[in-house]
């Protein structure tokens, strides 16, 4: 029969603590009501709970809250709260990340996991519900495979962060060199990271200080070449998901240096002097942190 006097209850609407791994705890004490339990977390305690049947947790639930503990431990110790300020969660978002974040124990994606928690301790709602069953439908392996794509990534200077498209046999067998194919860029689009099905074209024109895409270490400049009739440069690309976008801010992976070279080198055959390529060094300049201005290298690298 029904209990009428659930509906009195007062519904929880947030929960908090001093960091984010009392916050953790407090979860764990409202989602299983056994704190006294919570003194053996410091144990092996799913070894624990199969030499002693009789412990009233199931092992799966150990597992489980011990998961969510490493990588709360994880996130304080990547976050930029201070240590004054208490930290605050809404419990229905806290609850969506436990289902999906506890379940996993490998310390890299844990680390991940870890940035997605702390990252919502410093700007509530940042990470959406679909944002983190993304996430939960994301293997290790499809993580990994996003972690050589994202160093190939280049961006340009209206923003977003894109793969160059392999529009031909030559620049598959680039990919190819980075250990990246086919299967691996319809895999990421499987996952929701990046979008194939409507290419981004970026049309540039020539004589335009916006001519050009970069990554981490280098600057490729497109440019008049002398007596060409070409005004203006096309190419495409695919473009991150909002989810792999984010992704993408929380791996933080160093882009490859070598690959926007040799794409440049590769685009420069192509073009067959109709268009000029050229790759350089460069370095932004910052005011009170604010990028205004990116200057390059007089000398050419490519």
């Amino acid at each position: 029969m029904f209990d009428l006097s659930l509906l009195s209850q007062e519904t929880i609407v947030s929960i908090a603590g001093s960091t984010i791994t009392t916050v953790a705890m407090n979860f764990l004490v409202s989602r299983y009501g056994e704190k006294l339990q919570f003194n053996k977390m410091k144990q092996g305690l799913v070894e624990e709970k199969l030499k002693e049947p009789e412990l009233s947790w199931a092992a799966i639930n150990i597992a489980r809250a011990r998961n969510l503990r490493e990588i709360a431990e994880i996130a304080d110790s990547q976050n930029d709260i201070p240590k004054s300020e208490y930290v605050e969660f809404s419990f229905e978002w806290f609850n969506r990340f436990f289902d999906a974040a506890s379940l996993v124990s490998d310390k890299d994606m844990q680390t991940i996991w870890a940035k997605v928690l702390s990252g919502e301790a410093e700007e509530k709602g940042y990470y959406s519900f679909r944002f983190i069953e993304s996430m939960r439908l994301l293997s290790k392996a499809e993580a990994e495979v996003f972690l050589k794509i994202s160093k190939l990534a280049v961006q340009t200077p209206l923003g977003g962060v894109h793969v160059i498209s392999p529009e031909n046999e030559e620049m598959l067998e680039l990919y190819r060199k980075y250990d990246i194919d086919e299967d691996e860029l319809l895999l990421l689009e499987e996952c929701g990271l990046i979008n194939m099905g409507v290419e981004a074209t970026h049309e540039i024109r020539l004589d335009s200080k916006l001519s050009r895409f970069f990554n981490d270490q280098f600057f490729v400049k497109f440019s008049i070449a002398p007596e060409s009739k070409f005004e203006t440069f096309e190419f495409h690309s695919y473009s991150f998901t909002r989810f792999g976008s984010q992704l993408y801010e929380l791996i933080e992976e160093i882009t490859n240096p070598d690959f926007i070279l040799d794409l440049a080198q590769v685009l420069k055959s192509q073009l067959d002097g109709e268009i000029a390529v050229s790759a350089h060094t460069y370095k932004l300049e910052e005011v009170l942190d604010v990028v205004v201005d990116m200057h390059l290298s007089s000398r050419d690298v490519l």
